[in-house]
């Protein structure tokens, strides 16, 4: 029917950011939905430099937010932070396309929402845009499976990460009107979010990676990529009961045999809420005295782990057609 076509023209625009030069409006009659263009684009000479422009940008976030990052959590945080930093919140011409995000560095909610799930989707973790009568925010689906709502544009406004991962009932809390109830087709198509927020406690921390030893004397320095969330490491040498934690991503270990294989193990910690979680635990074999090595470790930590906790639109008549102008435009 027409107003499927038109749910499904909406739905298409919203959710496929990468034809950044289509505007969020178009036309229709009884037989067909007629798609716009703004009129920047419409020569492919134009849209052919606009294009290099938008995903020159568009690419160098993408990789930096897979820069460390191994969760789905960790990937979200990274590109919401990217948002925040990047954008100022101004109205302009090009505000419901993510040209306005990538090359203007200025747009409203359309641009925060759609940048977002083309960086995300991008990167493996599954996102949608989703739109009420006035506004357009995220739903993500994280590590446990689920999806949660992330507004990055009013958390830029706010200052903070309050709507990052959050459920139904948090996605609300600071509207004044509707501003997050979902319109239809999103109402039935986009991703059922949770009806409470996400926590760090019901995912496991990363492992530390890239593990470095530099051996030296009587000690060995152990290096290793930071892990986000994490507050602390806990750093144990096989053969040893003894736990050393820092909050660096380096241990110097000393009193460590030469002349054998020494595994040293190392684990990521934060504390949620109150409880303390854990990551796995990473391995290095190390020989004194060698030169720099580093070689995966096939043995078991041997200390006992403990395991993170689980956890509108208007319009107007021509003939022949109606014009939907900005369906919606989200600000």
């Amino acid at each position: 029917s027409r107003t499927d076509a038109i749910d499904v023209a909406r739905y298409f625009l919203y959710n496929n950011p990468q034809y950044y030069f289509l505007k969020a409006h178009f036309l229709s009659s009884s037989t067909a939905v007629y798609i716009g263009c703004y009129d920047a684009f419409v020569h492919g000479s134009d849209r052919a430099e606009a294009t290099n422009r938008v995903f020159d940008v568009i690419d160098q976030w993408i990789v930096s937010i897979n820069d460390d990052e191994i969760t789905a959590y960790d990937k979200l945080l990274s590109a919401h932070n990217l948002l925040c930093n990047e954008l100022d919140y101004v109205n302009g011409d090009f505000d419901q396309s993510i040209y306005s995000a990538a090359v203007q560095k200025e747009t409203v909610c359309a641009g925060y929402a759609e940048a977002l799930s083309l960086m995300l989707n991008a990167s493996g973790v599954s996102s949608t845009t989703v739109v009420s009568d006035s506004h357009a925010w995220n739903c993500v689906q994280l590590d446990d499976g689920i999806y949660y709502g992330v507004d990055s544009t009013w958390d830029d406004i706010l200052g903070g990460h309050m709507l990052l991962a959050v459920g139904q009932s948090d996605i609300t809390k600071y509207d004044k009107a509707v501003e997050h109830i979902a319109i239809t087709p999103w109402t039935e198509w986009a991703p059922v979010m949770s009806d409470v927020s996400y926590s760090v406690s019901t995912a496991s921390l990363s492992k530390p990676s890239n593990l470095r030893t530099y051996c030296g004397g009587a000690s060995v320095r152990v290096r290793w990529d930071r892990v986000s969330d994490a507050d602390q490491y806990e750093v144990q040498v096989d053969g040893s009961s003894k736990i050393t934690t820092t909050t660096s991503s380096s241990v110097r270990l000393t009193n460590i045999p030469t002349g054998k294989d020494v595994t040293v193990y190392i684990r990521a910690k934060a504390v949620v809420n109150g409880v303390t979680i854990y990551s796995d635990w990473s391995s290095c074999v190390v020989h004194l005295g060698s030169s720099s090595s580093t070689k995966p470790a096939q043995t078991q930590p041997p200390v006992t782990t403990t395991q993170p906790a689980q956890t509108t639109t208007s319009e107007s008549t021509v003939p022949g057609h109606t014009i939907y102008l900005d369906a919606p435009s989200m600000s």
